[in-house]
């Protein structure tokens, strides 16, 4: 039994040792968008990109908040160029482009 135990420890070093790789950090490809308001969100307001819903704003913020803030819808995106769609129901419409970066976050305030 207890060699066993000792062929079951080595067995247990050997895999965590060779299993450790010497690669490169690499940086972050994704890049980011924060949708926020500074005006009520009465209803609500639902997101989309490229039109394919991504979540609702449900309250305001009273200044420039920092990227992924509680009260911002913020979004992990590929960089390149994206549609947007804001809907604050029975209210407003927002819509255009935005160009997401690698590592980079945009702040796009809806008001």
């Amino acid at each position: 039994m207890k060699k066993l135990l000792h062929l079951f420890t080595l067995a247990l070093i050997l895999v965590f040792a060779t299993s450790c790789d010497d690669q490169p950090f690499i940086e972050p490809t994704q890049g980011n968008v924060s949708f926020w308001t500074n005006a009520p969100a009465i209803n609500g307001i639902d997101i989309f990109i490229n039109d394919e819903f991504k979540g609702s704003i449900q309250e305001h913020l009273g200044e420039t908040p920092d990227c992924g803030a509680i009260g911002t819808i913020t979004l992990d995106l590929a960089p390149g160029n994206y549609t947007y769609k804001a809907y604050q129901r029975d209210f407003y419409e927002w819509n255009g482009t935005l160009t997401v970066s690698s590592a980079t976050c945009v702040n796009k305030l809806l008001n």
